[in-house]
């Protein structure tokens, strides 16, 4: 894994890529700093375990057949592969609803649809 390789050499130049590419709308400088500070309170050998295990070591496919809640997916459009595979999974268990114009930080990019999209899904939930 390339990145990896990247992170473990410079981390601060990779944390400030991986931060700003997480939002599609301009957000302030000094916001993009906090969260980049924060991002780099975390270990670099931890963050590149964590990152390894969330792409490349965990497969949840055999968890899916386990969930018997609703599930809400909320995702920007590249993930769309992953709505997708979720839905032929779970089917009517989960409800997707896709940002476009959003990054990955949806609640930053758009809190107000996030909130209401939150907030109509719990509204939703069997009592």
């Amino acid at each position: 894994m390339q990145w990896t390789k990247q992170l473990q050499q410079n981390r601060q130049k990779e944390a400030d890529v991986f931060v700003r590419a997480m939002y599609k709308k301009p957000q302030p400088e000094d916001y993009i700093q906090s969260v980049e500070q924060t991002t780099l309170e975390v270990p670099t050998d931890t963050a590149v375990a964590l990152i390894y295990n969330m792409i490349s070591a965990t497969d949840f496919s055999n968890s899916f057949a386990r969930i018997n809640r609703p599930v809400l997916f909320a995702y920007e459009p590249a993930l769309q592969p992953n709505a997708d595979f979720l839905k032929a999974k779970l089917g009517d268990r989960v409800r997707l609803e896709r940002f476009d114009g959003d990054g990955h930080a949806l609640f930053v990019d758009d809190p107000v649809k996030f909130n209401r999209v939150i907030d109509e899904f719990v509204q939703k939930l069997p009592k």
